[in-house]
Order: C-alpha cells, then structure tokens, then sequence
C-alpha cells in the first residue's frame, strides 16, 4: 500500500510540530487549517480508495456521527452571525472530523508506518525543543503517541525500553499539577504492566472493568444531573488534603462542577438539549463568556469550547451527537474486549472505555496529535485485523514501530 498512505503517514509526523512553529513566524491559523484540511482529505482518499473490512458493521456508528456532524456544521452555516463564529464553526469542525482516523488506522501497515515515522522525526525534536516546552507547558500535545507506545514497552529493545520508561516517568511527575497528563500516563503504565501479566489477568476481571467503566460514569452523572450526589463536589471536600508542594496548587480542587451547570443549563434555557446549538456556537457562560461579549466584542457571552470532552459534544450536536460519539468508543472497546483473539487488544479496549469515561472530566477534543493518539486506539478496536492477530503476530506488529528508528 503506498502513494497516499506513504504521503498521509509523512504529513501526519510533520502535523504535530506546526503549533510551535508560531513563536518564530512560520505558522499561523490559516496555515493550521490549510494542513488540516490536507490531512483529513488524503485520509478520507486512502479510506475511498483501499477500505473494504470484512466487518462494515462496526464502523455504522463513525457514518452516523460523520452524518450528524455534517448536519449540524450545515446548521452552523446559518446561524452564524459574526467573524469569531464563523472561525469557531471551521475550527470545531475539524476538531468533529477527528473519527475519520479510527477508519485510516484500522490498517495496521499505516499506523505501523505513522508511529514510526513519528518516532524518527518528532522524538527527536522534542529533545531539542524540549526545554522550551516544557516551560511552556505545552509538551504532551507534541508527545501524544507516547501514551499508546508506553503500552508496548514489554515487546521492545532494551534501548527502547529505557525511553519509554523516562517518557512515562517524565509525564507522570514532571508537573503534579497538570492532573490530566499524569492520570493519562499511570494508566498508559497500567496496561504496560496488563501487557506484562497478561496470563495472570482472567477474562472476569477483564469484562467486570469494562463494564465498570462503562457503568460508573453514566450513573454518577445522573446523580450529578438530579442532584443526589456530585463527585467532584464530594472530592472537594477533602481540600487541602493534596496540595502540590512545588505550586501549592490543590488538586483536590473542583474545576468541573461550574461547567456542567453552565452547559446543561445553557441547552436547556436556548432549547438545544437534543440537536446542540451548533459547531459555530458555545454555551453561555458567566465565567468565560466576558471573553467573547466585550474583548471580541460579539455581544454573546458564549464559551466557545470547555476542557470536558462530552460537553463540547453535547453543547454542538446535543444528546443526539453524545450518543452517537459514545457509540464509537462502545463498539471499538467491547469489540476488543469480547471479540478479539489476542489478550493485547482487550487491554486496548480498557483503555478505550477509560478515555470514554474520562472524557466526562477532560480529554479535550482538539484536532491536534494528542486527540489522534486516542482515535489510534479506537481505531485498533475496530478493526478485524487487530482483533485476528495472534498473541505473537501483535507482539511482531508492535516491534517492527520501533525498528531503524532512533
């Protein structure tokens, strides 16, 4: 498979690296869309041109959403009213385009080929760039593919695995406070050690943290919804407790209640509960929406986009959009986990359903590396040449990444 799949793969490792290139003048939001734009259509040619599964099934829930997000980027078209919506409805429908990757990685020869590439060039410019990054706080959005290769640390080199451990370790301690990344990380090194222990870990205790996964949050956020119980308001309680002795940040701190009563309560008084208020659209928003009415001066006091995942989801395409977007992650994940032949791939759909369930308090959808990252993942779940893979024949996938590389 080469031509467009071999361009797709070059394009996708030099992606990452166009946000940093502002601070010296060669990049700006224009450019961002123009690469964007490139990378989403040589990635829907490669899927015209080479995507015949066995399993078409499965990826009815990618068509759907891509259908609803059309919908409703064709609605932002006409309720737009200004500059900055206009701008916001371009960028957010990038940021909804971002499933296109679970159906182009299903291919195992071209996530195989883009991780390698990533690794050869985009490794070892964060070694040169990386004090600038770091200080900029800005690093895992260059580092995202970390979080899948840390997984494979058990097939690799020796070499490789002393990397991937001072990356997982780099990202888990390197700032306390960025709670996210060093979450993201822990579990990254959780599957590593599922990878390691796998003959050890029974399909019971497999199937009963998927469903966990699955479950838990859909059950603490009507909780949340009704009012019986919030966890972040419960975790909160505890402030004080855990402080990052380097910043003094508390991060028990409740950063989340605030937006889910200003996105609920935004659909529910603009009456978009079910179809969303649009890409071009935000939330109203006491907190943030100053921003928008005064200094962009568009009379809204919207927030374009939240930290929180879903609720950008809901806030554009409503519950209609969250169903559809969750039932991507639902048949990747439970795929991997009850239908695959290789104990890897199940772990892969854990991680999978984690992400779905974080992506109630973080795991913002951006059209950047990071977001890429997780849709590998999906994408892995999806796809019957993973889920067919021996035990062996993955562990041999999974090293030839990182083969003539660094």
């Amino acid at each position: 498979m080469l031509g467009r799949p071999l361009f797709f793969c070059y394009l996708l490792t030099i992606f990452p690296i166009l946000p940093y290139l502002g601070s010296i003048g060669l990049h700006n939001q224009t450019i961002s869309w123009i690469i964007n734009f490139v990378l989403v259509t040589s990635a829907i040619l490669v899927c015209k041109k080479y995507f015949k599964p066995s399993n078409k099934a499965d990826y009815y829930s990618i068509y759907a959403f891509g259908l609803w997000s059309i919908i409703g980027i064709i609605r932002g078209i006409i309720v737009a009213d200004n500059y900055w919506e206009y701008k916001n409805l371009i960028s957010s429908s990038f940021d909804l385009s971002v499933p296109i990757f679970a159906i182009i990685f299903s291919f195992p020869a071209i996530l195989s080929k883009s991780l390698h590439y990533w690794i050869k060039f985009s490794i070892p410019l964060f070694c040169i760039i990386g004090i600038w990054m770091v200080s900029s706080g800005r690093y895992q959005f260059l580092l995202g593919p970390i979080y899948l290769l840390i997984c494979f640390f058990p097939f690799v080199s020796k070499k490789w695995k002393i990397l991937l451990l001072g990356f997982a370790l780099f990202l888990l301690f390197i700032n306390l406070g960025a709670r996210s990344q060093s979450l993201k990380s822990l579990i990254s090194i959780l599957i590593a050690l599922a990878f390691i222990f796998h003959r050890i870990i029974g399909k019971k205790i497999i199937y009963i943290t998927f469903w966990s996964l699955w479950i838990i949050p859909i059950i603490l956020l009507t909780l949340g919804i009704i009012g019986k119980f919030n966890i972040f308001e419960d975790l909160s309680s505890h402030q004080g407790e855990y402080i990052n002795t380097k910043t003094g940040e508390d991060l028990s701190s409740d950063t989340r209640t605030f937006i889910y009563k200003e996105t609920i309560l935004s659909a529910v008084h603009n009456k978009y509960v079910l179809y969303g208020r649009t890409p071009a659209r935000g939330n109203d928003s006491k907190s943030f929406g100053t921003f928008n009415s005064e200094i962009l001066r568009t009379g809204k006091y919207e927030r374009f986009k939240n930290e929180v995942c879903h609720l950008n989801i809901f806030t554009w395409l409503g519950i209609i959009g969250i169903i559809l977007y969750s039932s991507i992650y639902f048949v990747s994940s439970y795929r991997a986990v009850f239908n695959s032949r290789n104990k890897y791939i199940q772990f892969i759909g854990l991680l999978i359903s984690f992400h779905w369930a974080y992506g109630w308090i973080e795991d913002i959808n951006n059209f950047d590396i990071l977001t890429i990252s997780l849709w590998m993942m999906i994408a892995m779940g999806l796809s019957y040449e993973y889920r067919q893979m021996s035990n062996k024949a993955f562990k041999l996938w999974a090293r030839n990444i990182f083969i003539k590389t660094l």
